[in-house]
């Protein structure tokens, strides 16, 4: 089963990509997102002076709304979000549904989350096709519908959504919503991995792992493990850990298996910590210090790098809105034992 580990969130840092509009959002954009809230008196009056202006078009309505949150204002974000979204304007019917879906100022409200990402949806809009296909996946705000959800995670898939190739080829994987299909899977999973998506990249470990497609390749489970890993995923970094200390597809190095194991236990690996237990028993208190100092290099390498680009979820779509929402970890991955 798919389990949902991250909420829906709204980040605004990108909305200066809005600036090839209309030139007044351009003029007003600059204002927010260069001047901050240190206006002088004349130029706020020229703030409100283009905030009339783009009050006039649904386009511009969103972008104000944008500016209230930014400015956390969630009451103006919200009204304006509304009016935008009232007007067909997909960008704010998906930022009003997912407010809606948080209850962020408005009442939490799954009903009306659901409406407005289908809205959006049915103009095409990628991050709504799969929220929306998240809400009947789990049966929130929707009756739950696994033929629904695999309808509107395709649609997203195909525009390129990380997080909706990678539930798509999960459905296939388990056979939920669609006749289950392991070249379909892996396809999509490919798809995902090969933007960056860590869950679709441990995904595709298990796979070559298993053999389940064609025969068992350990160098590619330990190359998409890696990958994975290198991003924090937890059953990838007990994964690869396990394939150091038995030699598969990597060179046997059992101080950097056990590294590896003690990051996945941080991140939550459930078969972590008895792994851990029975190599320390092994290395003995020599090599359990080594593969200790080793895990911190290796955490300080994912931290440096997770702090210098963005993640494929923050880069999906200009506003960054969506594609960290309820959903980026479907099933569980079949986590294999020393």
């Amino acid at each position: 089963m798919l389990t949902p580990t991250t909420k829906f969130s709204m980040n605004t840092k990108t909305n200066c990509k809005f600036l090839s509009l209309l030139k007044l959002i351009s003029i007003f954009l600059t204002l927010v997102c260069f001047s901050g809230n240190s206006f002088s008196q004349n130029s706020a009056v020229k703030n409100a002076e283009i905030e009339a202006g783009l009050n006039k078009t649904p386009d511009g309505q969103f972008i104000i709304g944008l500016k209230y949150y930014k400015d956390g204002d969630k009451a103006g974000a919200f009204e304006y979000f509304k009016k935008s979204a009232e007007q067909g304007y997909a960008d704010a019917q998906t930022h009003l549904a997912i407010m809606y879906s948080e209850g962020d100022f408005a009442a939490k409200d799954m009903k009306q989350a659901a409406y407005w990402f289908q809205k959006a949806a049915e103009q095409g809009d990628k991050d709504s096709q799969y929220l929306l296909g998240v809400l009947y996946y789990f049966g929130k705000g929707a009756a739950k519908d696994l033929v629904q959800a695999a309808r509107y995670f395709r649609m997203s898939a195909e525009q390129g959504h990380v997080g909706a190739q990678y539930y798509l080829g999960s459905m296939y994987n388990e056979g939920e919503g669609v006749a289950k299909d392991m070249k379909q899977a892996v396809y999509w999973y490919k798809k995902s991995a090969e933007q960056g998506g860590a869950d679709a990249q441990q995904a595709l470990g298990d796979v070559y792992y298993s053999g389940e497609v064609g025969s068992k390749d350990f160098k590619q489970s330990a190359y998409w493990y890696l990958k994975a890993a290198q991003q924090g995923q937890g059953s990838a970094q007990n994964n690869l850990g396990a394939m150091y200390i038995d030699g598969e597809g990597v060179k046997k190095n059992e101080v950097e298996g056990l590294a590896w194991l003690y990051l996945a236990k941080d991140n939550g690996s459930e078969n972590a910590a008895g792994n851990i237990s029975v190599i320390e028993r092994k290395l003995g208190k020599k090599g359990v210090f080594a593969a200790q100092q080793r895990a911190k290099e290796i955490l300080k390498k994912i931290n440096a790098q997770s702090s210098n680009a963005a993640t494929p979820e923050q880069e999906t779509r200009d506003t960054s809105k969506t594609d960290s929402t309820p959903a980026s970890k479907p099933p569980p991955p079949k986590s294999k034992n020393p």
